[in-house]
């Protein structure tokens, strides 16, 4: 009952226009009183029995204000906190955020490492080979080579000027140079075939190619 007329009598619309403190009996034995926190609010105090004393309500406004002070200063605290702690939630995420960066670039460098080891071991393997070895892309441009690391009449023969050459014929510097225009139109077309169902296959083609050898 005494909440009921509380609800009545502190109107949120007309309480600026309110003049703190505030006292009433709502009921026979039950007395309420109204006092103002500054900056905060109001505290309201029950008492049964008997009514506060006039003069220890007079002597209140003291204690309101510090009270309102250590509520302030309590509020304040908390947001300190919720702020603190969002703040070391942040670092914990930003020091997850780093870890995972590290080891990112920690498992990068491994693999970069396994590659260049890889690719070191097949040039290795590359070179051991005494065969020649031509690397070219499907319109027969010459993208890297390898010379045989003995004397190979295919690649020693030379094709007159502007003739059209009878067989193999590799200059010094390939990078380059179209595979297609060192070889007779015959192997051309074997060369353009096979690379074709490389492509289409996806898989490795192998062919033999008969070349004349001048002389013998």
């Amino acid at each position: 009952q005494v909440f009921v007329e509380l609800d009545s009598v502190v109107d949120p619309v007309t309480q600026p226009f309110l003049h703190f403190p505030m006292s009433g009996e709502p009921a026979a034995g039950h007395y309420y009183y109204i006092l103002e926190l500054p900056n905060i609010g109001f505290m309201v105090l029950i008492k049964n029995g008997q009514p506060l004393d006039p003069y220890l309500v007079k002597s209140l406004p003291s204690l309101q204000t510090k009270l309102a002070h250590a509520c302030h200063a309590c509020l304040q605290n908390t947001e300190v906190i919720e702020a603190h702690n969002k703040m070391m939630a942040f670092n914990t995420e930003l020091f997850e955020i780093s870890g995972q960066l590290e080891n990112s670039r920690l498992e990068l460098k491994q693999t970069l490492q396994e590659l260049q080891d890889t690719a070191n071991r097949n040039q290795a393997i590359i070179d051991a080979l005494p065969d020649a070895m031509l690397y070219f892309n499907q319109q027969g441009d010459i993208l890297d080579y390898k010379l045989p690391t003995a004397p190979c009449f295919l690649f020693a023969a030379t094709a007159e000027h502007g003739d059209p050459p009878d067989q193999i014929n590799l200059p010094p510097a390939l990078y380059g140079t179209k595979l297609y225009s060192l070889l007779p139109p015959d192997i051309v077309r074997q060369f353009k075939y096979y690379v074709e169902q490389a492509t289409i296959t996806s898989e490795r083609q192998q062919f033999e190619i008969t070349v004349e050898i001048p002389g013998n």
